[in-house]
C-alpha cells in the first residue's frame, strides 16, 4: 500500500509542478499582452510621426507613419489590416480568454495539491502506525 501511495504521491507533485509551470507561462502572456496593448493604446492617440519600429535582434529603423492602420499576421502567413481599435477588441478578448484559463488551471492546481498533502498525511500516519 505504501508504495502504490508513493507514487500515486509522485505523480501528483508531477502534474502539479507542470500545472504551475503551465500557469506561469499564462502569467507571462497576460503580461505582454497587457503591455502591447499598453503600447498600441499610445501609438494610436499619438501625433508622432516618426517612430522607431523593431525589425528584429533588437534592431530597429526609424519609420514615418503614414497611417494608423496596422499589418497584423492572422496564421499562416496571412496579413490583414486593422485599426488599432480593432486589434484592441482582439487582445481584449484574448486577454480574457487567458485569464480562464489562468483559474481553470489555478484550480487545478489547487485542487492537485490538496489530494497530494492528502496522501503525505496518509502516508505519514502509516508511517507512525508502523513503527509505533
Amino acid at each position: 500500500m505504501d508504495q502504490q501511495l508513493l507514487m500515486e504521491a509522485s505523480q501528483l507533485e508531477k502534474y502539479t509542478s507542470e500545472l504551475e509551470q503551465h500557469e506561469e507561462y499564462i502569467a507571462q502572456q497576460i503580461t505582454e499582452l497587457t503591455q502591447f496593448a499598453e503600447q498600441l493604446h499610445e501609438i494610436s492617440k499619438s501625433s508622432e510621426k516618426k517612430l522607431l519600429s523593431s525589425i528584429g535582434k533588437r534592431v530597429y529603423l526609424q519609420t514615418e507613419v503614414t497611417d494608423k492602420k496596422l499589418f497584423v499576421e492572422v496564421g499562416a502567413g496571412v496579413i490583414v489590416r486593422k485599426t488599432p481599435e480593432e486589434l484592441h477588441e482582439v487582445i481584449v478578448e484574448q486577454l480574457a480568454q487567458l485569464r480562464e484559463s489562468q483559474k481553470k488551471i489555478t484550480t487545478q492546481r489547487s485542487f492537485y495539491t490538496q489530494k497530494l498533502h492528502e496522501l503525505m498525511h496518509m502516508l505519514e500516519q502509516q508511517h507512525a502506525s508502523m513503527t509505533a
